[in-house]
């Protein structure tokens, strides 16, 4: 199966400005080496994610291991 990983970009960064949110920032998707998205809100970027049926790599903010986090 497939899998996503939700991240965050911050302003100026490199994944940021290939978004086009390089001054503010955004939480984006990520399938393989391709960004899906930029979303105001962690909360979005999840909601697009679950309508994907993709699963979360390890290191993504809606893995069930890295609930504790937040």
């Amino acid at each position: 199966m497939k899998t996503h990983h939700i991240g965050y970009a911050y302003p100026s960064s490199p994944a940021a400005e290939k978004l086009g949110r390089s001054r503010v920032g955004c939480w984006f998707i990520r399938l393989g080496k391709r960004y899906q998205g930029a979303f105001a809100t962690a909360e979005e970027a999840i909601a697009a994610a679950a309508k994907m049926g993709t699963q979360p790599d390890r290191w993504s903010r809606d893995h069930p291991l890295n609930a504790h986090l937040y």
